[in-house]
Formats: C-alpha cells, sequence, structure tokens
C-alpha cells in the first residue's frame, strides 16, 4: 500500500519522496488537485529514476490507499488540510506529522512559535482525525 505524502509537492515532503522513491518504497504523493500531484511524481522520478514507485493523485486518494500518511504542510494550512483528509484515513494507517506551529502563520517571525488551542500541532491533528488513528509527531 505504500507511503502518502500529504505537503509532497512542497519542498519537505518533495524531497521524502524523492529519498523514499529511491528507496523503493512505493510513494503517492497527494496534493489538492490531481493534475499537480502527478506532476510532482513525474519530477520526483525524473530525479530518483524512472523505475522509482512514485506516482501522484489528489490528497484524499493518496490517504486512502496508503498504510503510513506524511503530512509536510505548513501550520497555517495544517487543520484544513486534516478536515480535508479525516474521512479517508484508514483505520489502521499511521499518521506522521511533520507540522511546527511557527509564528510566520500569524505574520511573525519564523523563530517564534505559536500555541494551538490543543497544546501542539500534533494534538490539534489528533483532535481532527478520527478517534484511534494512530499518530507520530516530532
Amino acid at each position: 500500500m505504500g507511503v502518502a505524502i500529504i505537503g509532497g509537492t512542497g519542498e519537505e515532503g518533495f524531497g521524502l519522496a524523492v529519498r523514499l522513491g529511491r528507496a523503493g518504497v512505493e510513494v503517492v504523493i497527494g496534493s489538492r488537485v490531481h493534475e499537480k500531484g502527478e506532476a510532482a511524481a513525474q519530477k520526483a522520478r525524473d530525479i530518483a529514476g524512472a523505475d522509482a514507485p512514485i506516482r501522484g493523485t489528489s490528497n484524499d486518494a493518496a490517504t486512502a490507499g496508503s498504510d503510513v500518511v506524511l503530512v509536510t504542510v505548513p501550520f497555517a494550512g495544517q487543520a484544513e488540510i486534516y478536515r480535508s483528509i479525516r474521512d479517508h484515513v484508514r483505520p489502521d494507517a499511521v499518521v506522521c506529522d511533520a507540522t511546527s506551529p511557527l509564528a510566520t502563520a500569524v505574520g511573525r517571525p519564523a523563530w517564534q512559535v505559536v500555541t494551538p488551542w490543543e497544546g501542539s500541532a500534533a494534538e490539534q491533528a489528533k483532535a481532527i482525525l478520527p478517534s484511534g488513528v494512530r499518530m507520530v509527531s516530532g
């Protein structure tokens, strides 16, 4: 089933897609727009090698078909992304969140952080996801 990367069109997610694909891990790059996910996957295969098992699709489809879901989006869009994928996360999936609540999301310097109501970016994500979904953050 492989690894979905939500935010795989951004720098962090794209870099992970290339490295995992190069290592032979089945990767699905998700995007809000299916065609953008496909374009990012083609670019990743161009770098990782034509045989790298990397494909692209929508966030929903990437999430629904994956055992592991890596979320690599900026804090400003984190809640919206989780609300859009929550009904597609498999009950046995592991969700890994790389979000840091940097203050740039509210127009402040990047070295400052904001504290979400839930306590952390990971707790915010967990509050949106269905109960029982396993989450890793760090």
